[in-house]
């Protein structure tokens, strides 16, 4: 008579991931590696048991700095070896998988980078220990600023607070004129960016007409040239570089540049006249460019003189 066979078709309980060492943290000053450690995973009485756990880590945006990696029956890690960024926010997911292959997941908190600014919709954390050997601690006062009495101070990395968007001085086009409708390049230049407290992250582009946007919003890094290419524009119509730019404690500023106007119809014909006897006097008149709907192209009228054999 063969063993009987457990049928298993429930997946684990889910327990608890913290990350940090111990007891679950919300800032970290190592910007190398990520710490997590789970407890709670259970696959009930009836279950057939957790044989192994995977850990994975994703950013804010949703990617992948660690895939999925096996590490047994182990109920803790640290993965070192990592480039994070200072103000990026960081979350680590544990899968509990058992015999029969059914899993559960779990995600922790954050883990971010040491901050060293903090904006206005920012919470400051702080722990700290003491003591005193003689009469036992009263009380624990603290303050943002400074103390008074007799007290020994330990203080952090210092964290700075940035209440002030960057600044932006103008988005200038290179040309404010073109007859490009397919394919076009529209190209600004992003002058005065700046931002004396938490600095400048990234900015980034768009371009729309007068009603709407052509292309969304596209990451520039910290370039100060926008360069958008693959355009479809629209004869008559005036298109529009928007900039925004960020700090390091995600407050914003929007600047609009100055419009490029698209004309790629010639003037309409006009007429010369030259005086009888052909030796002076050169006059032209009706010659009439195409309405626009923004700013009036520039003219230029050339014409050529030759003198007649006598």
């Amino acid at each position: 008579m063969s063993d009987c066979v457990l049928i298993d078709q429930v997946a684990p309980q889910a327990g608890t991931v913290n990350d940090g060492y111990f007891n679950d943290v919300f800032y970290q000053i190592d910007d190398t590696m990520i710490a997590a450690n789970w407890n709670g995973f259970t696959d009930g009485d009836k279950g057939s048991g957790i044989v192994e756990y995977k850990y994975m880590v994703k950013d804010s945006s949703g990617e992948i700095i660690v895939p999925f990696t096996f590490v047994g029956n182990a109920t803790s890690v640290i993965h070192s070896g990592l480039s994070l960024a200072v103000t990026e926010r960081y979350f680590v997911t544990v899968k509990a998988v058992d015999a029969v292959g059914l899993s559960t997941d779990v995600t922790s908190d954050v883990t971010a980078g040491s901050k060293l600014w903090i904006g206005p919709t920012d919470t400051l954390h702080a722990t700290w220990k003491s003591q005193d050997l003689e009469s036992d601690i009263d009380k624990t006062e603290f303050c943002s600023d400074n103390g008074a009495g007799l007290f020994t101070v330990i203080a952090t990395n210092g964290t700075n607070v940035d209440l002030t968007a960057p600044s932006l001085a103008d988005i200038v086009p290179r040309i404010h004129v073109t007859s490009c409708v397919t394919n076009c390049t529209l190209v600004s230049n992003i002058t005065g960016v700046q931002d004396d407290e938490s600095g400048v992250r990234r900015c980034s582009y768009a371009i729309r007409n007068s009603t709407d946007f052509v292309i969304d919003f596209v990451d520039n890094a910290l370039s100060t040239t926008v360069e958008a290419t693959g355009l479809q524009l629209l004869a008559g119509q005036s298109y529009y570089t928007v900039v925004t730019c960020e700090n390091n404690v995600v407050l914003t500023t929007e600047k609009v540049s100055s419009p490029v106007t698209v004309d790629n119809t010639p003037p309409s014909k006009g007429s010369v006249i030259v005086s009888e006897d052909r030796t002076h006097d050169v006059f032209w008149h009706t010659f009439q460019l195409p309405s626009l709907q923004q700013n009036t192209a520039g003219a230029l009228v050339r014409f050529l003189m030759t003198k007649n054999p006598r």
